[in-house]
């Protein structure tokens, strides 16, 4: 798609439309479930964000597709988002790279996330990484 979409693909295009049945035709004809879009958000990523049907995200786990922070705050499973916070406290601190997820979970009135973050630390004043900025604004302009 065009950069005002982040270049998603199609299959991040039907994960957020939770069309099912075309996220599993461009898996079976081949598609990565972890290719990225200009934002470094996967196809799973996307049908979280947008609460896609879980049978979309089962089918995107199903072809391989990996579990990042963002996905498993989203979907509640907070027990994965446990472990990898655990592995690297850092990524809900002042510079973390997962500091986003307040913001997201914010925007998409998310309380249960919201909730997660704040008890386990999150940094309520973290601003977003300027280099994602300028990473995403690069990406855009080639």
């Amino acid at each position: 798609m065009t950069r005002n979409q982040h270049r998603r693909t199609a299959l991040h295009h039907a994960a957020a439309k939770s069309r099912l049945r075309k996220v599993q035709l461009l898996l079976e004809l081949g598609a990565d479930p972890n290719t990225t879009d200009a934002t470094g958000a996967t196809a799973l990523t996307t049908a979280s964000q947008e609460n896609a049907d879980p049978a979309v995200v089962a089918a995107l786990l199903a072809a391989g597709a990996k579990l990042d922070f963002l996905t498993a705050l989203n979907t509640s499973r907070h027990a994965e988002a446990e472990v990898m916070v655990r592995e690297d406290p850092a990524r809900i601190g002042p510079h973390g790279r997962d500091t986003i997820a307040l913001h997201r979970a914010a925007n998409k009135r998310h309380l249960g996330a919201i909730r997660w973050l704040l008890e386990h630390g999150v940094d309520v004043n973290a601003k977003r990484p300027r280099r994602r900025r300028l990473r995403i604004l690069l990406a855009l302009m080639w």
